[in-house]
């Protein structure tokens, strides 16, 4: 089997592409409207952000959009499940989306001067690395470990959201160190959790191959 073929992107295609002549109508079609909302966050981001242009002051409207688009995040799961339509491409887009998703705002925000270039690499650097871990993980696994980020990603995750809509608001003008104090806590918030990730990703793949060796003995 080719490097290509183990990526877990590649393999949920695969699994899904099996498993859809097993799923009724009402399935596919919940497997579709959730795939279609999960893909098109990131997309109606980047029109968001390119409508926004150099405006740095976040205005009501401005607001009202950001929200609801953090609000879809949720609504590719809940259309999935209530429709029995959950589907392993899915489950491993929804993650990679979330983060391109930030990618977007977060570069949006450096080059209107409001995040700093430091913030915005060390967010990256992670987003790539954990990234890249749970695809090893799940690869080496054969996908039979957790590989969900737990509750210290729930965390980081509402944290790092909150930094990004405070940012541009006005009480940022009355309190000029709330910006910088907020986007430190979010850095940190996202760092942390990131490395506690990969921790429980390696552990888990160790504990995985030692049982394996173990089985696997006369």
């Amino acid at each position: 089997m080719s490097l290509a073929e183990q990526l877990p992107l590649i393999t949920s295609i695969e699994e899904t592409v099996d498993d859809w002549d097993k799923l009724a109508t009402k399935q596919r079609i919940g497997a579709i409207a959730a795939l279609t909302i999960t893909v098109s966050r990131p997309i109606l981001r980047a029109l968001h952000e390119a409508e926004r242009s150099g405006r740095q002051d976040t205005t009501a409207v401005d607001l009202i959009k950001e929200i609801g688009l953090d609000i879809s995040d949720k609504a590719d799961g809940m259309t999935a499940r209530a429709t029995g339509g959950v589907t392993e491409l899915g489950k491993e887009l929804d993650p990679l989306m979330d983060k391109i998703d930030f990618f977007i705002q977060e570069a949006a925000q450096n080059r209107r001067g409001a995040l700093p270039l430091g913030h915005l690499a060390v967010r990256l650097a992670r987003d790539i690395i954990v990234t890249l871990v749970r695809s090893h993980v799940n690869a080496m696994t054969q996908g039979e470990v957790d590989i969900s980020a737990g509750w210290q990603g729930k965390a980081s995750t509402a944290i790092r959201l909150a930094s990004l809509r405070i940012t541009g608001l006005p009480i940022e003008r009355d309190h000029p160190k709330l910006r910088k104090a907020h986007q430190a806590i979010a850095t940190t918030a996202v760092v942390a959790s990131g490395v506690k990730n990969v921790v429980n990703l390696l552990n888990a793949k160790s504990e995985y191959l030692d049982n394996k060796s173990i089985e696997l003995e006369p």
